[in-house]
């Protein structure tokens, strides 16, 4: 059976993919050889990541999609704030910038995805939500001149001023890795439902948002 890999996210705007590659260049040279930038043009906040997916069937891609265009969210402001990393300071493997304005609308959304994919067998997170945006990941331990660095590099993203947007849409795509980086095809999208309840797409049966995520029972990891 053909799969893919595929994830659910929210598209970053051009602003945001410029400015990460104006600060790509700005900021390689504090941590030259721990630094595996993410790839500007192809930014964006991970809702939720499916794994390998059927290309076709039950709980493929078509489902999917038809799945994530019953939800119904509306356009909110979104503008990114701070940064650290992932697990943490004196183990870090992901660089990221957090979410300052729109940070709970992002946890309803994220929540309205795991709620509405969950009966096409994904299963749920299993770490509690939170939004961020992933700029880089590190490669090797550096010494303590790169960990020097990495601080360096959290302390210029932390002081970082974002150019706020909004948030209009969600999309399903395919991720396929090359030694270049990961490249990401739309496979899919729902938009935000606007003025007197039109949307980007047929709408009839989109459901609200939920508050929170609730756990599935008998989920399955990935989705099949």
């Amino acid at each position: 059976m053909e799969t893919v890999r595929a994830f659910v996210a929210v598209p970053l705007p051009e602003s945001h993919q410029q400015k990460l590659a104006r600060l790509r260049r700005e900021l390689s040279s504090l941590a030259p050889s721990r630094l595996r930038w993410t790839k500007p043009g192809a930014w964006h906040l991970t809702l939720k990541f499916l794994g390998d997916v059927p290309a076709e069937g039950p709980g493929g891609v078509d489902e999917l999609v038809r799945a994530l265009r019953t939800i119904v969210f509306f356009p909110f402001p979104f503008k990114a704030a701070g940064g650290g990393f992932f697990p943490n300071a004196s183990r870090p493997r992901v660089v990221w910038v957090g979410v300052g304005r729109g940070d709970a609308a992002c946890r309803r959304l994220a929540a309205a995805v795991e709620e509405t994919l969950a009966p096409l067998g994904c299963a749920p997170q299993k770490r509690p939500f939170a939004p961020h945006l992933t700029v880089a990941r590190t490669r090797g331990s550096g010494g303590r001149n790169g960990a020097a660095g990495l601080l360096d590099v959290q302390k210029r993203l932390q002081a970082e001023d974002w150019p706020e947007w909004e948030v209009d849409r969600v999309v399903l795509f395919k991720s396929d890795l090359r030694p270049s980086g990961a490249e990401h095809t739309p496979l899919g999208e729902v938009s935000a439902v606007r003025d007197g309840g039109e949307t980007g797409e047929p709408g009839a049966d989109r459901k609200p948002a939920p508050g929170g995520a609730r756990p599935v029972r008998g989920s399955r990891p990935g989705c099949i």
